[in-house]
């Protein structure tokens, strides 16, 4: 019989709201539906109210706008529709959402897919909470940022008891530096910035290791490989259909349309030894999801039609318009699903599906302003500055009469 495969000490995990935001709340996909692998495990996904209770603030403003855009396409829906049921649809059911309520049961059913559970920050001791902010103790840092540390204290303190009561090592994931820096006196806490990384550690050592080398040596990712093409054509395609948030400043008032996004080309994130990074989220018998970090490289077009108003006629004389583009780069994870009997090596490993998570919030374009490089642009900067003329006339007029 063979001997078990060893896994590391760690017993329990939790999860900063900063990582569930990152991954906007996709319960049902990417890294985070790979938590469900601890269902009916002896592992522990343990979360402290603070940190929950920052989740359903996130997760129940975005569900606020959600219901807002909604309602307004509803609107303008009913104006072109001579069915009354759609005006009656946004009354009825849509005012019946309560958007906080159905972020606490989106959150809670996500624990019980993933054995998650709340612990209490009752059991903080205040008088450490205290010392820690008069000494400015991790997690506090600067003075002007020192209120804003408390609830990060409180979830540390939490989870730093509840390991310690209950005898678990515990990974954390966060971005913050409060965190990294608390967990370094910690025996009990250990910190990781990306879920990857935290999933990676309880996995059975003997396979990652095996795996890994087995990817690395047989140049899986290499550029002219198959999978390498696959990945290629799955970030592509979640490149274009991405809709960022579009930043700009001119003299003029301003509207974006027509955004397009290209693909340039990407980049894996190396290791020490200059291949890629790989991190396994997931082994079974039959299946193997393994982890990259990418860094995308694409190009953002967009178009922008420019007005002033008019104090005169009450209304936005249109300037023109211009198509500007960036340059715009940014990290994003790679969830590779291989089905087969992985462990004889070998071409057992037939890649089935890949997920890519993360993309661009915002893309910013600086200074713009109408580009007059056009006949017709130039034909509307004619009709602007004639309408500026005629309106120095009449203030002309009004000054003779006087």
């Amino acid at each position: 019989m063979p001997p078990a495969e060893p896994y590391l000490d760690f017993a329990a995990l939790s999860i900063d709201s900063n990582i569930l935001r990152g991954q906007r709340y996709n319960f049902d996909g990417g890294i985070l539906k790979q938590l469900e692998q601890f269902q009916g495990s002896p592992v522990q996904i343990v979360q402290p109210d603070v940190i929950h209770s920052e989740g359903v603030q996130h997760l129940s403003a975005e569900i606020a706008e959600a219901l807002k855009a909604a309602r307004g396409n509803l609107r303008t829906l009913s104006k072109y529709s001579e069915d009354s049921k759609i005006p009656e649809f946004g009354a009825s059911h849509l005012c019946e959402i309560n958007p906080r309520q159905m972020a606490e049961e989106k959150l809670k059913n996500f624990y019980k897919r993933i054995n998650g559970c709340i612990i209490a920050s009752s059991r903080v001791n205040i008088t450490d909470l205290m010392r820690m902010y008069f000494s400015t103790e991790a997690p506090f840092e600067t003075a002007i940022e020192k209120k804003h540390e408390f609830p990060d204290a409180i979830a540390l303190l939490t989870l730093e008891s509840w390991a310690v009561g209950n005898d678990k090592r515990t990974v954390l994931v966060s971005k913050d530096k409060g965190w990294h820096a608390f967990a370094k006196s910690s025996s009990y806490l250990h910190v990781v910035e990306e879920l990857p990384d935290a999933l990676a550690l309880f996995q059975p050592h003997t396979k990652v290791k095996s795996l890994i080398e087995m990817l690395q040596a047989d140049g899986l990712l290499d550029r002219d490989s198959e999978l390498f093409q696959g990945i290629k054509n799955a970030i592509s395609e979640r490149v274009s259909e991405q809709t960022p948030d579009i930043e700009a400043n001119s003299l003029f008032y301003f509207e974006s349309d027509d955004v397009q996004i290209d693909y340039l080309g990407h980049k894996f994130a190396q290791g020490e030894d200059n291949k890629p990074k790989i991190r396994i989220v997931l082994i079974e018998d039959d299946l193997v999801v393994l982890s990259l970090t990418a860094l995308v490289n694409t190009k953002v077009m967009t178009t922008f039609s420019f007005s002033q108003y008019d104090s005169i006629d009450k209304d936005y004389v249109p300037l023109g318009g211009s198509v500007e583009e960036r340059n715009e780069s940014y990290e994003t994870e790679v969830l590779i699903h291989f089905k087969g009997d992985w462990k004889e090596l070998g071409n057992a490993l037939v890649p089935n599906e890949i997920e890519v998570e993360g993309e661009m919030d915002v893309v910013k374009f600086g200074d713009i302003a109408p580009d007059y490089s056009s006949d017709r642009d130039e034909q509307l900067r004619w009709e602007w500055e004639w309408e500026q003329e005629k309106e120095r006339r009449r203030d002309e007029a009004v000054g003779f009469k006087r």
